[in-house]
This record gives structure tokens, sequence and C-alpha cells, in this order.
């Protein structure tokens, strides 16, 4: 299996925007905008690297964002909470790699079901 880009990750509408433009939205089909500038703290520097339309890196600097934001909650309030990972080594496509399991908790209502239904988060 190839690289994967933005669209496996997030859909056949998903983009990243590297001009001005605009992105039109209606209540029936609404965007998430999240801005690179966001994810300085997790320090992901994918604009000196030409890295971003990397849905690999978008998607482990959502996972930090979501885990400090959860882990400095202390309350019940969140339904998605992520934790520290559990750190391994393992070896991929013949190479040793550090690898990060997180995990990652979504509360609802008891409705018996196996997997969450977002509309219940």
């Amino acid at each position: 299996m190839g690289t994967p880009n933005i669209v496996n990750f997030f859909g056949a509408s998903a983009t990243v925007l590297t001009v001005n433009t605009q992105t039109v939205a209606t209540a029936l089909d609404p965007a998430l905008v999240i801005r690179y500038s966001d994810f300085a703290a997790e320090g992901w520097n994918a604009l000196a690297n030409g890295e971003e339309l990397d849905p690999e890196k978008w998607i482990t600097a959502i996972v930090k964002k979501i885990k400090a934001w959860s882990g400095a909650n202390v309350d019940d309030i969140p339904n998605v909470v992520v934790t520290a990972p559990l750190v391994g080594l393992e070896q991929r496509n013949a190479t040793l790699k550090r690898r990060y399991s997180y995990g990652v908790d979504i509360y609802q209502a008891d409705t018996g079901t196996s997997e969450p239904d977002p509309d219940s988060v």
C-alpha cells in the first residue's frame, strides 16, 4: 500500500489550503478548519519540511493536541480522552522504529453498541 494522502484519511472533499481562498460551507455540509499554527506546541514544523500535505503528520499533531487538553482536564466533562502513550520499539520495513501507542477513550451513554456513534458522544 502506498503512502496515504489527505483524501485517504479525511474523505473525498478534504484538502489542505495553502493560499488565501474561500471555503464554502452550509448548515447541511459544515467545514472543520484547523490551522497549522494551532499545533505549534506539538512540535510539528511541517512548513519547514514541506510536509503539510501528509495526513499522518496532521493526525499525530491532533492526537498530541487532544492528549495535552484532556490530560489537563480533571473533571468528567470530555467524552473523548487521549491518554499518555506506551512507548516501545518495533521492526517496520526492516527499520527499528519507536512506537507510541496512545489510548483513545470515547464515552457515550450505554446503548449496547460495539462502536461509538458520533451523534451520541
